[in-house]
């Protein structure tokens, strides 16, 4: 059996949170994408950011993060739900992915 970091760590009662996930390269962080390789790859938990848009909806999404992960001078804080449902994500390469900015709802209920 191969033993991974993750196998080693957890039989010292050591609890690994995946901060956004697991992201780089092509996973953008706090998607459900990162969540699930997260998972996969031996985190216990996750741990995800959230924002408030103005008409309280909350997204899975770091605050005043837009420059980088939208390439937006924005803050979406500022925007109503049906405004941020329009946007996509870009990842740790820089490039545009077909990931939302996701509901917490829709993460909660996964």
């Amino acid at each position: 059996m191969v033993m991974r970091k993750f196998d080693i760590l957890n039989e010292e009662n050591i609890v690994i949170c995946a901060h956004q996930g697991s992201y780089s390269g092509n996973i953008p962080g706090n998607s459900i994408t990162a969540f699930d390789i997260a998972i996969m790859q031996g985190a216990d938990m996750i741990e995800l950011d959230i924002t408030k848009s103005s008409d309280g909806e909350l997204f899975v999404f770091h605050p005043q993060m837009e420059r980088r992960i939208l390439k937006k001078d924005i803050d979406i804080r500022t925007m109503p739900a049906q405004e941020i449902k329009k946007f996509r994500v870009f990842n740790g390469g820089g490039g545009l992915t077909n990931e939302p900015i996701w509901l917490f709802d829709t993460c909660w209920s996964i």
